[in-house]
Order: structure tokens, then C-alpha cells, then sequence
């Protein structure tokens, strides 16, 4: 993973160290004051908030983030959430807390995902801020101590699926029915019988639902059975 890909604004002190490996890398950051950071990766990003400290005794942080470029409101309780950010989407976060900020980003490459058996079909990855599951951190603070490259994929690679599983538990599945109309479902279809000697893109059939591509990855399975990957091969 040769980008770094993050970058810090108005930060009163920062401090940053680094441990890579063959399908990912682990930032542990320390960071003090209200300041800016925005982070675009080819990789899917969790990022774990592990202390904030502060003169007060506040273990609450305020801020915003913005998921390719669409706000959502981040009162965050730190030790207890995490958040991911899927590979390729942009990540703009401001903090307005006076404390110092302690957090481990842990980004994975999807090549890893494709390594392992049935990967081709791929995990389904959506961005998420305020994730609140005690799996996720004891698999950050496993990493954070990793020494072998075989331990540290296996951790990333849990994580991954860790995450892809409690995003799929956390939205009601009725949601991701009503996001493609009986219409759009013939219009996909339709295209992908017409294009089957071409390269069709994940991102061109979620234009044709006009929806991101997390979402309608989601929403295609529910509603022909299988991810788009393997639906189209099982068309060919």
C-alpha cells in the first residue's frame, strides 16, 4: 500500500507511527485540538477511536464527517465506536474538541478479500461512522500487537467480515428491496444481456439504478440471488 493517502489540517500536535504489510497497514495516531483530516485510500479503512483525554475529564467528542462528500453529524464516544470507509470513498472529518485524540487506522487492501476462497464474490463494504461493536476493537488490539504477516491478514480479513456482517444485521432488509423498482430490475437485466462481451462495471449498473455503489451491491443480491460479480458470470 505505497499511498499514504492521509492528510492533516490546523492540528495543535500529531504524532504518527507506522506498521505495514503485504495487504494493509496500521496508523496509530495521537492528535491534539480541533483540526481537519481527510483520507483517501485504495483500501477499505477502519478506523478504531481508542482515548481522548482532555482538562475537563469528557470522554465525548463532537465533530462532522463526510462520506464522498455527504455530511453526517459524529457525537462520538471514545473507546466504543469505529469507522469504516470503503475503498476509493473520500473521508473529511473535523473535530472541535480541545483534548488529544488517540486512534488506530487500520486499512486493508480488497486484494486480500480476493485471495480467500469465494472471495471473488467480494464482502460488501459500506461506509459507516459510529460503529459500536466490542468484536471490532479486540480485533484492532490483536493487529495493533501482530508480528507475522500470516497473523496480521488473518485479523484484517476478520475485520472485514466482521464489519460486512454487522452492517448487514443493522439494516432491515425491506430498505434494500424498495431501492430497485421492478423497472429498474428489467433495465439491469436488459443491459447486462446486451453487453455480455463487454466489461461491465459495478459502477455503470449502479448508475443504471442511480444509486452508490454500496447500496446497490446490497440491493442487486437481495433481488437476483447473487453479488453482480457473480451474477453476470453466471450469464456468460
Amino acid at each position: 500500500m505505497k499511498s499514504d493517502g492521509l492528510v492533516y489540517t490546523d492540528e495543535k500536535e500529531l504524532e504518527r507511527s507506522s506498521r505495514c504489510w503485504e495487504y494493509g497497514r496500521v496508523d496509530r495516531v495521537r492528535v491534539s485540538g480541533p483540526h481537519e483530516a481527510r483520507l483517501v485510500r485504495p483500501a477499505h479503512t477502519l478506523i478504531v477511536y481508542d482515548g481522548y483525554h482532555s482538562a475537563d475529564g469528557n470522554t465525548t467528542i463532537n465533530g462532522d464527517v463526510w462520506f464522498d462528500q455527504k455530511r453526517t453529524p459524529a457525537k462520538r464516544v471514545i473507546g466504543q465506536v469505529a469507522d469504516i470507509i470503503p475503498s476509493g470513498c473520500d473521508f473529511d472529518a473535523i473535530s472541535y474538541a480541545e483534548g488529544t485524540l488517540s486512534y488506530t487506522a487500520i486499512s486493508i487492501s480488497p486484494q486480500l478479500i480476493e485471495s480467500m476462497p469465494g472471495g471473488k464474490a467480494g464482502l460488501i463494504i459500506e461506509p459507516g461512522a459510529n460503529l459500536r461493536n466490542p468484536l471490532l476493537k479486540q480485533l484492532c488490539l490483536g493487529l495493533q500487537e501482530s508480528d507475522s504477516e500470516l497473523h496480521a491478514s488473518s485479523l484484517m480479513m476478520a475485520l472485514l467480515a466482521e464489519t460486512a456482517r454487522y452492517q448487514q444485521a443493522a439494516i432491515p432488509e425491506a430498505l434494500h428491496r424498495e431501492s430497485l423498482t421492478r423497472l429498474v430490475r428489467e433495465r439491469l437485466a436488459s443491459y447486462i444481456e446486451d453487453n455480455l462481451g463487454e466489461n461491465i462495471t459495478l459502477q455503470a449498473m449502479a448508475n443504471l439504478a442511480d444509486l452508490s455503489i454500496y447500496h446497490f451491491s446490497r440491493a442487486f443480491r437481495l433481488h437476483f440471488g447473487l453479488p453482480p460479480y457473480q451474477y453476470v458470470l453466471s450469464r456468460r
